[in-house]
């Protein structure tokens, strides 16, 4: 049942339907702020991704895109349609709009807030990557660093334990990725 991986975080309005498609993980909690913050005349409905109610999960975006159309045609049978997405759900909700267009659906909105280009890490050279890689590490630790000064100095053990646990992460994915196209590249 696609209706099933509608949620509604504002079921009723005079504005056309606003569909919002979370990122990585799917889950539409992480867009309760989002649309809490539009008007209130603004019906808003989130798409879960499948998987999370316990049904087998889509791992590829033109699938999951296709999901969701026939989600949003249960609700909205015809365009325009406005959609948006946040971080990887920018990527889907891009898919959905290009599915929408083909299908000769018009779309009225598409806002893609927080998302990031799937291809272009393989156009860097490893060189840059690395360097891409290491300044994006050391803000993030500048800016966790200076969080330090905002909180009792007796919770700087745990942040600063806990912020190179995240860095080791990190590093450790990194360090695998690296290792992982080293060998590509080698075949």
């Amino acid at each position: 049942n696609h209706f099933s991986y509608l949620v509604p975080m504002r079921a009723h309005g005079s504005r056309p339907i606003f569909f919002l498609i979370p990122g990585a993980g799917g889950n539409v909690l992480s867009l309760r702020r989002c649309a809490a913050a539009l008007p209130e005349e603004q019906p808003v409905w989130c798409l879960q991704a499948p998987g999370l109610d316990g049904s087998p999960p889509i791992d590829n975006v033109p699938d999951m895109a296709a999901m969701y159309v026939t989600a949003m045609r249960s609700l909205q049978p015809h365009g325009p349609y406005f959609l948006g997405g946040g971080s990887y759900g920018g990527v889907i909700a891009l898919e959905v709009a290009q599915q929408l267009n083909a299908a000769g659906d018009s779309v009225g909105f598409l806002v893609m807030f927080d998302t990031y280009n799937l291809a272009f890490g393989k156009t860097l050279s490893r060189p840059s990557a690395i360097y891409h890689n290491t300044r994006f590490l050391v803000r993030r630790l500048v800016r966790h660093f200076s969080q330090y000064t905002k909180s009792p100095i007796r919770e700087w053990p745990r942040q600063i334990r806990t912020g190179f646990g995240n860095l080791k992460k990190h590093l450790v994915k990194l360090s695998a990725t690296a290792v992982a196209g080293a060998q590509n590249e080698a075949q």
